[in-house]
């Protein structure tokens, strides 16, 4: 679990390093603040990626899950 954990950091992290890079120079503030804005949005849409995944697989196989225990228990 652990080593899938820093896997996935690291991945993340090259996605919003390779989408910030070409957002401008960072030797300027502007340049810099075009970057940090690149890389928050990319991490925004992640993070929506990632509750939609959740919500479409994990909650229908929860749900499931409950069904099938109330149906054994009666």
């Amino acid at each position: 679990m652990n080593t899938f954990h820093q896997v996935g950091m690291t991945l993340g992290l090259a996605v919003m390093v390779a989408f910030s890079t070409p957002a401008g120079d960072p030797g300027t503030a502007a340049g810099l603040s075009a970057q940090v804005d690149a890389a928050f949005a990319t991490a925004s849409v992640c993070l929506a990626l990632s509750l939609v995944a959740a919500v479409a697989l994990i909650v229908p196989a929860a749900s499931s899950r409950r069904r099938a225990a109330a149906r054994t228990a009666r």
